[in-house]
């Protein structure tokens, strides 16, 4: 799993048109489990989602207990911000409940979807996975929490990057805002990494949430943030060194379809 990761890592920063990190697990996984492919696939969506899901809870914890945060003259887009933030929140919170918890209700929609052509029995596969954690409710419980730990380190670290540049940068706490919004916006499907999306986003998170203006440049550390992302891929490389056959294989087709998706 870790070099899994790792390896997914270092392919995010690929250039378009070839293979990103998430699509090469999805094809690594469908390749070890013959039978099970959307589940496997469904596997690292799930991943993903709760990551996602794990950085709206972070945001709102941090405006719910941070405090007088915002500059007075943008407070109508950061309560809008806010606002927004809470719905996504508790969105997540309705769905993950639903097909979680949801019993036998949950199951006898999965019954009726089973029924219609082509797309029933794919929802119903790439959906029973996400069922099974209603057998495992502490394993989903510690997933969230050790993604909320994981994000919270990352705000910490764009954080000690902000103090070491600049003495008037945002606190920690407004960092567990601009971080997690940031890296929401970074998630769009727009450029590899989410390179530049990110950074914009980060700049502008900078202008919108610190209490008292601030001539920190959100932009330089975000760029700064970059090279540390970058370091950290190259140890993915070592593991790419020394990856099996079946890993190189597996990113040889997942590049493979990418090509023949992008014609």
């Amino acid at each position: 799993a870790h070099r899994l990761g790792m390896i997914g890592y270092l392919l995010n920063f690929v250039s378009a048109g070839t293979v990103g990190g998430d699509f090469f697990k999805a094809i690594f996984l469908a390749r070890q489990c013959p039978g099970h492919r959307v589940q496997a696939i469904t596997s690292v969506v799930v991943d993903r989602a709760l990551g996602l899901y794990g950085l709206l809870l972070l945001a709102l914890a941090a405006f719910t207990f941070g405090g007088d945060i915002g500059a007075g003259q943008v407070s109508d887009e950061l309560r809008q911000l806010r606002i927004m933030t809470a719905v996504l929140a508790g969105v997540g919170a309705v769905g993950l409940a639903v097909l979680v918890f949801g019993g036998r209700l949950v199951d006898r929609l999965l019954d009726s979807l089973a029924k219609l052509p082509v797309i029933g029995s794919l929802t119903v596969k790439a959906v029973s996975p996400v069922r099974q954690y209603s057998e495992h409710p502490w394993t989903l419980s510690l997933s969230l929490i050790l993604s909320l730990g994981v994000h919270s380190l990352l705000s910490a670290s764009l954080y000690l990057i902000a103090i070491s540049l600049y003495d008037d940068a945002p606190t920690l706490v407004q960092h567990m805002i601009i971080v997690p919004i940031s890296m929401l916006a970074g998630a769009l499907p727009i450029s590899p990494a989410g390179l530049g999306v990110f950074e914009a986003t980060f700049n502008a998170m900078y202008e919108v949430v610190p209490s008292e203006p601030t001539l920190a440049s959100g932009t330089i550390i975000a760029l700064f943030y970059l090279l540390i992302r970058i370091l950290i891929a190259f140890l993915g490389t070592v593991f790419y060194w020394t990856a099996g056959d079946d890993v190189r294989e597996s990113i040889q087709e997942a590049e493979t379809d990418a090509d023949s998706t992008a014609e």
